[in-house]
């Protein structure tokens, strides 16, 4: 009983502090955003190279212009399923280092999932421990 509470309340604060990871990314980009401009670019290649438990990585090189300025065989920190070699996609560049580059969906995909899983293991735990509470009381 003791170990499960103490568990429970684990949880809680691992949920309380996704949730203001999620929240604080997510103001983190926002104010962010105002550096980045919008951009089209054409994937250059996708190497694909496996880690130490055969899980693949995906490094995605593009190019795109920016300014006047051609930039080739960018590393773009992103990879999905619809993206081959050849692609048109659209790219989120900074404007004060054109070669800080990333995809708009990654801007609000990770505090999005952060905060729904905070907000997950906080409910589950919150409402465990009350139910707790009132059965042995």
């Amino acid at each position: 009983m003791v170990k499960e509470k103490i568990t429970l309340k684990i949880v809680l604060i691992i949920g309380i502090l996704l949730i203001l990871g999620g929240l604080g990314l997510g103001i983190y980009n926002l104010t962010n955003y105002k550096n980045y401009v919008e951009k089209d670019a054409i994937i250059k290649s996708i190497k694909v190279t496996y880690d130490s438990y055969g899980e693949p990585f995906y490094d995605v090189k593009v190019d795109f212009e920016y300014n006047g300025v051609k930039y080739t065989d960018v590393d773009l920190d992103y990879w999905d399923n619809d993206m081959f070699t050849g692609k048109e996609i659209k790219i989120m560049c900074n404007k004060n280092n054109p070669t800080d580059i990333t995809v708009k969906s990654s801007w609000y995909i990770v505090p999005i999932l952060l905060t729904v899983f905070g907000i997950f293991l906080t409910t589950t735990a919150s409402v465990t421990l009350y139910k707790k509470s009132k059965n042995f009381n």
